[in-house]
């Protein structure tokens, strides 16, 4: 591969998790400028953050939209052709749900399996890895998912669309807002945030607050860390929300998805990789 190739090539960082030896082991998609999404293919990256070298260990011809490590080791991925795909022991296995559309999020459920959703307002619980999930559809699409427990699940997506889940059935909350809503952070069974383009809300019940946030803002990812509520905000790079509302710029790299390892917070981008530790940021930049 000559050095333009190598230069035209994407790295997508989608999902971290702790490795061996110190090491990280990351997801990330692999692209070219222009190139069909049924070219995207997905890697796994043994990464050393100590000494900034990675080697791709392990590919899938496929494009994984979202992944959670489990306690067990494995990663519990979806894929953009609605697929749910298992990596464990070094092997991607895939499992055809009968999806026409991409799924684009997934999280383990404290206890009681896992909870994804796509496009169409697929959602897709099932209470153990391994076994055939529940399909419910809800119309408008829906791009991101969160639980801290069974009965404390959330699913956000297009048109302001915000669905709460108490583990019997799922309820749609009213929000101010047609926006799409690509993000959603839980810091407790009924509090929780919801963000996407150009819109911020807290949850302390049933009835959204909006935070200030500057309106060509799009919130792609969020998540609770260390006392304080990050933000992946795409272009505008990485933010914190303080307990006073202040919004302060943590990186002015683009960032599109977070995920806690450890004891550390991954924050993720094109060809960029921050992670965080006692308020602090080291930043890492790959290039394949």
């Amino acid at each position: 591969m000559s050095q333009d190739e190598e230069d035209a090539i994407r790295v997508t960082l989608i999902g971290a998790a702790e490795g061996t030896n110190g090491h990280l082991r990351l997801l990330a998609n692999f692209s070219s400028e222009g190139e069909s999404p049924d070219e995207i293919e997905s890697v796994v990256i043994d990464y050393d953050p100590e000494t900034d070298e990675g080697e791709v260990t392990h590919a899938h011809e496929g494009w994984l939209t979202a992944m959670v490590p489990t306690d067990s080791g494995e990663w519990l991925c979806v894929s953009a052709d609605g697929e749910l795909v298992r990596f464990r022991s070094g092997r991607f296995a895939v499992s055809d749900l009968g999806l026409e559309s991409a799924l684009n999020d997934v999280t383990l459920v404290p206890g009681a399996g896992y909870v994804a959703v796509g496009d169409g307002g697929a959602l897709l619980e099932a209470k153990r890895i391994g076994t055939k999930p529940r399909r419910l559809t809800f119309g408008p699409d829906l791009y991101a998912v969160r639980a801290v427990a069974s009965n404390a699940k959330v699913a956000v997506g297009d048109r302001g669309s915000v669905w709460l889940g108490d583990g019997a059935a799922w309820t749609k909350l009213d929000v101010p807002t047609e926006a799409c809503l690509f993000a959603v952070a839980m810091i407790g069974e009924r509090h929780f945030y919801v963000g996407g383009e150009g819109v911020l809300f807290r949850f302390t019940s049933d009835r959204p607050e909006p935070v200030a946030i500057p309106p060509e803002m799009t919130l792609y990812a969020l998540a609770a860390w260390e006392g304080r509520l990050l933000a992946a905000a795409g272009e505008h790079g990485l933010f914190s929300l303080g307990a006073d509302g202040t919004l302060r710029t943590e990186s002015d790299a683009p960032m599109y998805s977070l995920q806690p390892v450890g004891e550390r917070m991954a924050a993720m981008g094109d060809h960029v990789l921050l992670l965080g530790r006692s308020g602090s940021w080291t930043r890492h930049e790959f290039a394949f």
